[in-house]
């Protein structure tokens, strides 16, 4: 704004060249891609984990819930191996194809496969913290769309919210 408001047009312009603009968008595109499907990710793994008991549920976690604790430089170069060029999608296809992975859905795709635990470890707590007299309750009265506004909701607002922040 101050730049704007100095009258410098040279300043302006530059700032304002259209290639500029254009990786602004992108880069704006690639983080809504990825914190969009991040959401998603995070929340069918909560639901999974919250879900499953015992060993299997524990391994589920313990492997979804690892990807922090991995420095972002290999976490990304990982994921890449795995879903780019002459990775899974490739043998998949037979050989042929590839999953375009070098735009802007490609890049967000990467990134909310190295973001989503973030957004799952606090709504998994959210999920174990539900009452469970308070959750069969809302399944007798309610149908699955006032449960969903009354009791889900409520319950993981606080949840969500936390992991969108982080």
């Amino acid at each position: 704004v101050a730049l704007l408001e100095s009258g410098d047009s040279s300043a302006v312009a530059s700032v304002l060249e259209p290639r500029r603009v254009v990786l602004f968008a992108r880069s704006l595109g690639v983080a809504a891609v990825a914190t969009v499907l991040a959401v998603f990710w995070g929340m069918a793994t909560a639901i999974v984990v919250a879900r499953r008991r015992g060993r299997v549920g524990a391994a589920i976690e313990a492997l979804s819930f690892l990807p922090p604790v991995i420095p972002n430089v290999v976490l990304v170069i990982g994921w890449l191996r795995v879903v780019g060029p002459g990775g899974a999608p490739t043998g998949m296809s037979g050989g042929g194809g590839t999953w375009g992975l070098s735009n802007v859905w490609g890049a967000g795709f990467v990134l909310s496969l190295c973001y989503f635990p973030f957004l799952a470890i606090p709504c998994v707590q959210g999920l174990r913290a539900a009452g469970e007299s308070e959750l069969r309750a809302a399944v007798l009265y309610a149908g699955a769309s006032a449960r969903l506004r009354r009791f889900w909701w409520p319950h993981l607002r606080p949840y969500l919210l936390t992991g969108l922040v982080l």
